[in-house]
């Protein structure tokens, strides 16, 4: 009797359980180097889409000019935010700038008011780069490499299933 059931132990133990295709498909989908190589690519073609759409952020630029020694005492600084538009290579933008103390007649420029001047504006290109320049046109490319990453992830997935169930059934 306990020959029987030690012998009904070790037999059970040895059997397993059936992989069904479900299990095998899944698996090859995320294990097979040809669709985590896919994913990379998609990842990575996603990454410069995004960096390519930084190009039309807002940028904050700043300037000063300082006497440190001489005749004329005067400061000045200017800030101003500018934001590209994507349609006809446009832009608007704004500031401020402001000058302290006295400048030489040839420096006018760096004269203001007392409280500054605030100044806004926009710009429109109407002939040169209106209908395409070089970020919207890497903009568009990073676009059509993404789309193409996805494809190509696609037709990997499929393929990869096809050969995991070939493979299932023949064992």
């Amino acid at each position: 009797m306990r020959l029987w059931l030690f012998v009904g132990l070790i037999f059970s133990s040895f059997s397993a359980v059936a992989i069904t295709p479900k299990e095998v498909v899944q698996s090859s989908l995320e294990h097979f180097p040809k669709v985590i190589e896919s994913m990379k690519q998609l990842e990575e073609t996603e990454q410069q889409l995004r960096s390519s759409r930084g190009s039309f952020d807002a940028k904050i630029k700043g300037e000063m000019d300082t006497r440190t020694e001489g005749y004329y005492n005067g400061d000045a600084y200017k800030a101003t935010v500018e934001k590209p538009i994507p349609y006809f290579n446009s832009k608007i933008y704004g500031g401020k700038r402001q000058g302290y103390g006295e400048f030489p007649i040839y420096e006018g420029k760096y004269e203001t008011l007392d409280q500054g001047e605030f100044f806004a504006g926009a710009s429109i290109s109407l002939l040169r780069n209106s209908l395409i320049d070089e970020t919207r046109y890497v903009l568009r490319m990073n676009e059509q490499l993404r789309d193409q990453a996805q494809h190509r992830l696609e037709l990997t997935k499929i393929s990869v299933q096809t050969m995991a169930l070939k493979a299932y059934w023949a064992w």
